[in-house]
């Protein structure tokens, strides 16, 4: 969790979370909902139940497709508030843009739909924070889903591409920066 948390406020309220304050809160949490225990109990799972955990698909593909559809929303909201309350229309989508632009110019008479944008705002990322309540839960399900369907080999392979994109990106990322680094040895 971030140290700094936006409200869910029509008045863009920022709250500041110290560490050891995101700490705690995240100590609170059941075991059971921490998303390493939902990945071992799907690895059981599939390894123990593959015909049951192949059913669950659905589950973690209903969850993708959720988050699917709030995203785009909130980031039209988002774009399209920005510009209506500060009119800054750098690197902006289009669309957004010229409704941004128009509520600015509109004043008084565009405020009740500025406000409606923020209240849809709040609304899409309280369904995003309904969403998140069921992650681990989806999680369990995709995870249990890919070892019933395609067993443990398929987690050492995982292992192995998430390795080598891991060891690629720092690759990719060295090159270029080779002559600095040994420079500044």
């Amino acid at each position: 969790m971030s140290a700094i948390e936006a409200n869910s406020t029509t008045s863009g309220d920022i709250s500041i979370r110290t560490p050891a304050a995101a700490s705690a809160a995240a100590a609170r949490i059941p075991f059971y909902r921490k998303l390493y225990v939902q990945v071992l109990i799907a690895v059981a799972l599939g390894y123990l139940y593959p015909e049951f955990s192949v059913s669950l698909k659905p589950y973690g593909d209903a969850f993708v497709r959720a988050i699917n559809v709030v995203v785009a929303p909130i980031i039209f909201t988002t774009i399209v508030m920005g510009i209506a309350r500060m009119g800054d229309i750098r690197r902006l989508l289009f669309i957004a843009l010229l409704l941004g632009m128009a509520l600015s110019l509109a004043g008084s008479r565009g405020r009740p739909m500025v406000a409606f944008l923020e209240s849809a705002s709040v609304a899409l990322f309280d369904m995003v924070r309904i969403i998140i309540v069921f992650a681990p839960i989806a999680a369990l399900c995709a995870m249990a889903f890919t070892v019933g369907k395609y067993g443990l080999k398929t987690l050492l392979d995982l292992g192995q591409l998430a390795g080598f994109i891991e060891t690629d990106e720092t690759r990719a990322w060295n090159a270029p920066h080779e002559p600095q680094m040994r420079g500044a040895g």
